[in-house]
């Protein structure tokens, strides 16, 4: 940053000859000033020169001559405290299509995070600090549904926490974090979750690629954030698809729950219904003769028209 000579009362140039910000290197400054900012003459990676202000590259905006799409940020942190962390500056890496800060831990570590893991405080220091902050929890033969931790490793997840070798009572072992088998998100090598899909496939009917008791359900999920099967919130409106032989079909977006609820009744109608009442009387038939059942096995197939209607053809037929 730039630093204030007492003697003349004037702000001396910090000088960024050479340095990096993103895909462009800061060449040399100019003579001329933008509101205050002095402008740099930059290559960037690609091979342009282009020209760019020194809060423009300190700030992580202009980070390249326009060769790749230059992703906005909304909140600049640079500057603050989170922890023990400062942010220095924003870079060009993206982690789930997120912005990844360069930050300097109190110990004079660099570490980059992103932005939700700097907001919500799953992490405040450094690698280095954190083990030193968060010292190991003795788990140890402690139980978590059917897994039992033996003994810690020395891996840790990306929020540092401890990596625990367990045993299943089935007898398999694995490693989960100690943070995730406090939360319940383990419970089981994995065998309890086959278990009850097992179960759950001996109780249900299966009939080309879709289960006949899931289309006759009309209950509404308990986590339903609307109280319509089939229609969730998306900024502010209302989306309405489907699901059908595993494949999800977009209903479109509505300005209103009712016209929402409205398109997914009709979809409902035209792919569930058709379906069913086709069902129910191939197993009729095949009930009564059992050898014509396993010839004939019930095929569908899907398509939409251009206005967006469905048609199902479904074979075989009962002429």
């Amino acid at each position: 940053m730039a630093v204030r000579d007492e003697k003349t009362k004037q702000f001396a140039m910090a000088d960024l000859t050479g340095q990096k910000f993103g895909m462009l290197t800061a060449l040399e400054p100019l003579e001329k000033r933008d509101q205050g900012c002095v402008i740099w003459r930059c290559r960037c990676d690609c091979g342009n020169i282009v020209l760019r202000k020194s809060s423009q590259l300190r700030k992580g905006v202009r980070t390249n001559c326009g060769c790749k799409p230059i992703q906005v940020i909304r909140e600049d942190l640079t500057g603050q405290r989170f922890g023990s962390l400062t942010v220095i500056r924003p870079t060009e890496k993206r982690e789930n299509k997120r912005i990844v800060w360069e930050c300097r831990c109190d110990c004079g570590n660099t570490e980059y995070v992103q932005t939700q893991y700097l907001k919500d405080g799953s992490t405040k220091y450094c690698k280095t600090c954190q083990k030193e902050n968060h010292p190991k929890k003795d788990i140890t033969g402690q139980r978590f549904g059917i897994l039992t931790a033996l003994y810690p490793t020395d891996k840790r997840d990306r929020n540092q926490s401890v990596i625990w070798h367990c045993r299943c009572d089935c007898g398999n072992e694995g490693e989960y974090s100690c943070a995730d088998l406090q939360r319940k998100n383990y419970i089981s090598c994995g065998c309890l979750k086959r278990i009850a899909e097992e179960q759950l496939k001996n109780r249900t009917t299966h009939v080309a690629g879709t289960t006949v008791e899931l289309l006759r359900d009309k209950k509404v999920r308990c986590d339903s954030t609307t109280g319509v099967t089939g229609v969730t919130m998306f900024r502010g409106k209302y989306k309405a698809m489907i699901c059908f032989q595993g494949k999800r079909y977009n209903l479109g977006t509505y300005k209103t729950l009712e016209e929402a609820a409205t398109a997914r009744k009709k979809a409902e109608e035209c792919l569930f219904g058709e379906f069913l009442e086709f069902y129910d009387q191939w197993k009729e038939k095949a009930d009564a003769n059992p050898e014509w059942g396993q010839e004939n096995p019930v095929s569908i197939s899907v398509s939409r028209t251009e206005t967006g209607d469905f048609r199902i053809l479904m074979s075989p037929s009962f002429v």
